[in-house]
């Protein structure tokens, strides 16, 4: 059975100067009249509804509701001035990022840099090599996309260094919590989820707005949809797969913001050259399949694959009683092996589902 815990992103806290400075070197120096984030945002021309807080759920820090909200409420309206955003190339946001996070307390955006530095960072980018060799075998592989995406497309146009750990926050920062507009205030609060919120920038508008895209019980929390996924439902997943497009599936949510989703959720894997993908629907272990895909062939590939890692001695069947040991050792973080464990038992349990549903 596919596990019922889903791990996000942020989860935890730490100190808030670890990655911080207080800047009042600096020729300027803002001074702000709150520290808090929605303080801030209101007083510089935003709005958030009454209703709204922010509490720590199953899913960690999110936002939630304290009244029943209708559909359609706008829920926040944020500035584009309190946005963090480099001009062309994403580079450059991550550059300007990283440049406010050593302004500190001088900087502008103090308020939000300092909301951020609460959030905890587990995509398998920001682990260790020991820790990323917990990973081997599993889907999708190039863990490491993001930092060599700024190596490979920042070096030309930015100054930003992989070896500079405030570069590389910024960078991680921006991977898992950006917007359309940037590093937008309160929108990386939203926990991702599905057929709660929609957000959008009006033409020639100043701002950016959330809404509520259904009716919403007091007390529930609010999400975002990160990606479109399996979650989205049948309709848009049959009108992506309509247009030559596949859902993110767990393997790309995991590596690209460090947690699985809920079911129904899509899996893929490589083997002999080809990808193939599938849906677990639920807890149960109900799969449904794509469009113009063979059931029998993807069980016989997925047999196929569980039986290489069993082979390998990397998989949790591979264990005495089946336990998934991915790692040990001081310089392994407890909760990155608490996370490889997770993710390789669910991988192999939808192989598993997989491999029932299809006869293989």
């Amino acid at each position: 059975m596919l596990l019922r815990v889903f791990l996000f992103c942020a989860l935890l806290s730490h100190p808030v100067d670890k990655y911080l400075v207080n800047g009042e070197d600096g020729n300027e120096c803002f001074k702000h009249e709150t520290e808090d984030i929605f303080e801030w945002v209101v007083n510089n021309g935003g709005f958030l509804h009454d209703s709204l807080e922010i509490k720590t759920g199953i899913h960690g820090r999110g936002m939630f509701t304290k009244d029943k909200l209708p559909q359609g409420a706008t829920l926040v309206r944020v500035p584009l001035d309190l946005v963090i955003h480099g001009e062309g190339h994403p580079c450059h946001t991550v550059e300007k990022l990283r440049d406010e996070i050593r302004l500190g307390k001088c900087s502008k955006y103090w308020p939000y840099i300092k909301f951020m530095d609460e959030v905890v960072i587990d995509l398998p980018n920001s682990w260790s090599k020991e820790e990323l060799s917990m990973l081997e075998g599993l889907p999708p592989g190039n863990w490491q996309i993001h930092s060599d995406r700024m190596r490979d497309d920042c070096k030309d146009i930015t100054d930003l260094d992989e070896n500079d750990p405030i570069a590389l926050r910024a960078l991680f920062l921006y991977a898992t919590r950006a917007g359309p507009e940037g590093m937008q205030p309160i929108f990386d609060i939203f926990n991702h989820g599905y057929n709660s919120t929609w957000h959008h920038t009006p033409d020639s508008a100043d701002h950016f707005i959330f809404q509520t895209q259904q009716g919403i019980a007091a007390g529930e929390e609010l999400f975002n949809q990160f990606r479109p996924g399996a979650g989205a439902g049948a309709g848009t997943v049959k009108q992506m797969t309509d247009y030559g497009y596949y859902p993110d599936g767990s393997p790309e949510i995991f590596r690209d913001y460090g947690f699985l989703e809920a079911p129904p959720t899509l899996w893929s894997f490589e083997q002999y050259g080809r990808t193939q993908r599938f849906i677990v629907e639920d807890e149960a272990g109900n799969v449904s399949w794509l469009p113009n895909t063979d059931p029998k062939e993807i069980a016989i590939h997925a047999r196929a694959y569980l039986d290489g890692l069993v082979e390998r001695g990397i998989s949790c069947e591979s264990n005495e009683e089946g336990q998934c040991k991915v790692g040990t050792g001081e310089d392994l973080h407890a909760h990155h092996v608490e996370l490889a464990s997770l993710y390789r038992r669910s991988f192999e349990a939808a192989l598993r589902m997989a491999i029932a549903a299809g006869g293989g």
